[in-house]
């Protein structure tokens, strides 16, 4: 992606794949988080396109440098959505990683006065993060672990946003 130089959906969805070959074979688990900047329309409206930008570069740098130090690949996913692959990631560490994401964007503190956290104005930008986790089977697929991280994003943002859910997907081998 050229704004935030993190790698395009494409790439990330074919990276994806190959994990998951690789992590069916190995027996080990794979994590995705799935995150939206909170009211980026509305932000975007109130402060304009080039401030938009800006705040993507920089919210793409922070979720880059939470997981520098770790097996990860970080891609803008959708317009204002980003995701995080974990390969070999249990669920306990992966929302820990999405928790230290929130808190490192929240600490951008990027004004944003038209904000809400729980009905009441946040003054500042926050995300909302989506974690699901699996283990690579024949009976399983990406499709079911990018629905299932997308189904826990949802579940963040309709119980007030500014916070991170678990999706556990729970599947017979």
């Amino acid at each position: 992606d050229q704004l935030t130089k993190l790698v395009n959906r494409g790439y990330f969805n074919q990276y994806l794949e190959a994990q998951w070959q690789q992590r069916m074979r190995e027996l080990s688990q794979v994590s995705l988080l799935m995150c939206d900047i909170d009211y980026f329309q509305l932000y975007n409206k109130t402060h304009g396109y080039l401030a938009g930008d800006a705040c993507l570069q920089k919210i793409a740098s922070a979720i880059q440098d939470c997981v520098s130090h770790l097996d990860a690949v970080v891609a803008r996913y959708g317009g204002k959505e980003f995701a995080v692959l974990l390969p070999q990631t249990d669920a306990q560490a992966a929302v820990a990683i999405a928790q230290n994401i929130r808190e490192s964007v929240k600490a951008l503190e990027i004004a944003h006065e038209q904000s809400q956290f729980d009905g009441f104005p946040a003054p500042v930008l926050t995300v909302s993060l989506g974690v699901a986790n699996m283990t690579p089977s024949p009976r399983t697929s990406p499709a079911m672990l990018i629905n299932a991280a997308e189904n826990a994003l949802s579940v963040s943002q309709r119980q007030g946003r500014d916070r991170v859910t678990l999706y556990q997907a729970k599947v017979n081998h």
